[in-house]
């Protein structure tokens, strides 16, 4: 009878208790250990259903008569360890997971066949109960012709193996063993383990520092692994994993999980994973403090960021997809010319706060996410961006360099905004100079469909950057019913298929589109009546408005209850009546208003004053674009067709 030798240490260790799937995985350890390609992991089943046996079977080189006494009688204690410097193993647990069965298991037997000294082949069996974990028994040595390997079986106790749980824990664990030792493997009753899911992607470089070859394989995950952190693992040129420690992109809040695994000649025989030795001490040997070593680490460094930086671009993208979710972002009108400026703005900003600092929004609550949203909101406003890093100083230590960086970044991306919006608005001032020559150049030939009503379909903006077409080119009320339901109902509606008995129901408007809020929800409706410009506006094309208001007033599908209406009639020029008109409904309070009923109103506005408005609304976006008018060009030489065509073009 043998006795296992506790130490202090081991024993406070050996009183861990672990899962059942927990010390299966500390037996398929062993297995790689032991140098294994194949590990099966094979469930047996009792009477009722429950789990009678667990057998963990590998085909590495079993476990020598000579050495069981060393591997059995020492728990957490090695030869190795006693060493100030030394490899590490990188995988089992120093022989704890032999003894890890006490809780979840009667007993456990170890049936091993490995070749001794002599070439012979021999096998034993070793036994260990549950009662007496201090002792265990062994078989006398048989000859054996049967392939090396251990075949370790747990009697399970009244716990059942939970199979779903044991997958996904192996998976977590093994990931990135697999990954870099691609001939072994693990089965499951037979399916073998796949961790393909869990890999994002893999990146491989070839490296020669200062003469010593290898190369550096990057494996990002998906998911967090069982490692506590992410890892660089220094393996040798024999593909034994000598040493592993965390890397420098960890606790970085990004969700960048990685394994680096550095493959060189430089760990080969000579070389101490030791931090306490000096140069002096290594009497020739290589260690973390020779050059070689830090050159190596700054060639892994660099391509590990390089790998980093489109990962964690492409998160920020789905990082403020979330935030706006949650609805901590500012509610902005994509509709809006103005206000698609400054959301670009803030998610360019955002998204690069991220890149440098992703754990500044880390453990936050929605609320403060919001509070910091909203301050980085009014440093774009100010301008002042210098603020913004007296407020991350405040919430993380940012290095000069990291400084340098961000600052250069935000230089770039401001730059990329302002000529992205610079040309849409040389584009909408441009189209605003040719309609002003198609309407106020009185040697031109315009007509009001095929110049104004052309050029105003494919500039409604005019009457507001958050409006949606819904018709133009003049369909009767009921195909504008059927598109508008089309848009605000769940139903869709085919052509012909709507209906109203409005006698005015075939009449024709020139423009009618919607404002479809960030949400999707519609808001408002505008209806503009369009005359060419030697038309002067009276009571007649009033009354044809006015015909328009009531046919939509007359249809409830129209009128829902939040919606407002507003209705447009637009030239060159009024004449008194119309004054008039504006004159009397003054007392409303809304300029070029005539007429109103509930959430409806009809307005009549001069071309002048809807440029006058435009120009107004540009003025924020010219203040930070310096734009040069005298730049644009000069369309009085083109004819009338020549510019709506040019427009056209432009708007493909």
């Amino acid at each position: 009878m043998a006795q296992i030798k506790l130490t202090s240490e081991g024993l406070k260790n050996s009183l861990k208790k672990l899962t059942l799937e927990e010390a299966i995985i500390e037996y398929v350890w062993n297995g790689f250990d032991a140098n294994a390609t194949r590990i099966d992991i094979i469930e047996e089943k009792n009477l009722m259903g429950g789990t009678s046996s667990i057998k963990i079977v590998d085909n590495g080189t079993g476990i020598e008569r000579d050495l069981l006494d060393k591997k059995f009688s020492y728990v957490y204690v090695s030869e190795k360890n006693k060493k100030e410097c030394v490899e590490i193993n990188v995988k089992g647990k120093k022989g704890v997971g032999r003894y890890g069965f006490f809780d979840v298991a009667n007993s456990a037997t170890w049936n091993t066949i490995y070749v001794n000294a002599a070439g012979e082949k021999k096998s034993y069996l070793i036994t260990i109960n549950e009662e007496n974990l201090i002792d265990y028994n062994v078989t006398p040595e048989e000859d054996s012709t049967g392939e090396t390997g251990t075949i370790v079986t747990l009697f399970a106790k009244e716990q059942n193996l939970n199979m779903t749980k044991l997958v996904h824990e192996l998976k977590l664990v093994y990931a990135w063993y697999l990954q870099l030792y691609k001939e072994k493997k693990i089965y499951i009753n037979g399916l073998q383990l796949d961790c393909s899911e869990l890999l994002n992607a893999e990146y491989e470089k070839d490296v020669s520092v200062n003469g010593y070859k290898g190369k550096i394989i990057v494996c990002i995950w998906n998911n967090k692994l069982r490692e506590e952190y992410s890892k660089y693992y220094y393996i040798d040129s024999s593909g034994e994993v000598r040493f592993k420690e965390n890397t420098t992109l960890n606790n970085k809040g990004d969700n960048f999980y990685h394994s680096v695994f550095v493959v060189s000649e430089l760990f080969d025989n000579n070389f101490y994973f030791c931090s306490k030795l000096s140069k002096d001490d290594l009497l020739g040997a290589k260690s973390f403090k020779s050059d070689e070593f830090k050159e190596l680490r700054k060639v892994v460094d660099s391509f590990l960021f390089s790998i980093r930086k489109p990962f964690i671009k492409e998160y920020a993208k789905k990082f403020i997809a979330k935030l706006k979710e949650k609805k901590v972002y500012p509610q902005y009108d994509s509709n809006n010319i103005i206000d698609r400026f400054k959301e670009t703005q803030l998610d360019e900003l955002i998204a690069n706060v991220y890149y440098f600092v992703p754990n500044v929004f880390t453990n936050l609550s929605d609320i403060q996410q919001k509070t910091l949203i909203r301050m980085f909101e009014l440093i774009l406003n100010s301008g002042e961006t210098n603020n913004l890093f007296k407020i991350l100083d405040n919430v993380v230590d940012l290095t000069a360099e990291e400084r340098s960086d961000m600052a250069d970044m935000l230089d770039k991306v401001e730059l990329s905004n302002m000529l992205e919006m610079q040309q849409l608005i040389i584009d909408r001032l441009q189209a605003i100079q040719d309609f002003k020559i198609l309407l106020f150049d009185k040697d031109r030939y315009v007509n009001e469909v095929d110049h104004v009503q052309k050029f105003i379909e494919r500039h409604y903006w005019f009457f507001g950057e958050q409006y949606r077409l819904v018709t133009a080119e003049e369909p009767n009320f009921e195909e504008a019913l059927r598109r508008y339901l089309n848009i605000v109902s769940d139903c869709y509606y085919e052509k012909g298929e709507i209906k109203m008995e409005s006698p005015d129901s075939k009449k024709q408007m020139d423009i009618f589109a919607v404002r479809q809020m960030p949400d999707g929800e519609i808001k408002k409706c505008i209806v503009v009546e369009l005359k060419r410009p030697s038309v002067v506006l009276g009571m007649e094309e009033l009354n044809q408005i006015k015909k328009y208001f009531k046919t939509i007033r007359s249809d409830s599908r129209f009128n829902a209850a939040n919606m407002e209406w507003e209705f447009y009639l637009v030239g060159n020029d009024y004449d008194n009546d119309i004054k008039n008109e504006i004159e009397n409904a003054k007392n409303w309070g809304v300029k070029s208003l005539v007429y109103k009923v509930d959430n409806c109103n009809i307005y009549v506005k001069k071309w002048s004053e809807i440029f006058t408005e435009l120009e107004l609304n540009f003025n924020y976006l010219n203040e930070k674009l310096k734009f040069d008018y005298h730049k644009l060009e000069d369309s009085k030489h083109f004819t009338s067709a020549e510019i709506i065509l040019k427009q056209e073009i432009s708007n493909a």
